[in-house]
């Protein structure tokens, strides 16, 4: 957002520019900053320093009046818009007025307030995104293990049918626990995405609370009201992984059925 400084004072064209004038969009130099400051008619303009601004955005014809190219000096309420003088007696006759300054004051602590619920949102997903990734993936892992030293035990007591089976459940239940960790890692992605998006728009609000141009931040923050209206909910957290269980009954009936094949017993 921040502008080089190397850009030369508009009034005496030798210094390197430190101040920006909103209202006569000239970057100044300290001396001229201090004469600008002195005179009457100039006196109540907002100078903000010219590293913390981005000149595209506040040399922009957006910052006047597209009807009567006139600085933007009013608000009106029933239009929701900013007017500049000549709309009170125009376009926008009889409508109610307000200042600026009034209206962006609200808008400042509406903004304010939305910067503390995306806080409070991220923190929501931080702490889910931990909860998830120690709770599920311990689990998951936990008790596929348990499951497998199960099936291992029992099939030791088997010689090389009972191994052969051994190795094929075993596989089965690594094989679940590759698919519910993908599943789970799949989440936590997605979940990032989101989180990030949340610090990305938590991020610009922050930036232009900073702002004091009252017709920049308004015109910035109606932008990033469209992108926290559009944010994602904060997801669900999902359900916790399936783990097979060994079907013992199962299994020892396929393997008596291999002992009488092998003794000729039914």
């Amino acid at each position: 957002m921040a502008q080089a400084s190397a850009q030369k004072c508009y009034i005496c064209t030798d210094k390197c520019s430190v101040f920006y004038c909103y209202e006569c969009q000239h970057a100044l130099c300290t001396v001229c900053w201090e004469r600008h400051d002195k005179i009457p008619a100039v006196s109540g303009h907002t100078i903000t320093d010219i590293n913390i601004i981005d000149l595209s955005n506040v040399k922009s014809d957006k910052s006047k009046c597209i009807t009567h190219e006139k600085e933007y000096s009013f608000y009106c309420v029933k239009c929701i818009d900013l007017i500049c003088g000549k709309c009170v007696t125009s376009t926008h006759r009889g409508h109610y007025i307000s200042e600026i300054s009034e209206v962006v004051s609200e808008i400042r602590g509406a903004a304010q307030s939305a910067l503390q619920k995306l806080k409070s949102k991220i923190d929501v997903i931080s702490g889910m995104k931990d909860k998830v990734r120690v709770k599920h993936l311990e689990k998951l892992h936990f008790e596929s293990q348990q499951v497998i030293g199960d099936v291992i035990s029992t099939f030791e007591e088997l010689q090389e049918f009972a191994n052969s089976k051994k190795d094929i459940k075993k596989t089965e239940v690594e094989d679940n626990e590759s698919i519910e960790c993908q599943n789970i890692e799949l989440f936590l992605k997605n979940t990032d995405l989101i989180n990030d998006r949340y610090a990305q728009v938590f991020t610009e609000l922050q930036n232009i609370l900073s702002e004091k141009h009252d017709v920049t931040f308004y015109r910035l923050f109606r932008v990033i009201d469209k992108d926290i209206t559009c944010l994602e909910d904060i997801p669900k957290e999902p359900a916790l992984p399936y783990v097979p269980t060994l079907d013992k009954t199962m299994l020892y009936n396929e393997i008596l059925e291999y002992i009488q094949s092998k003794t000729g017993t039914r």
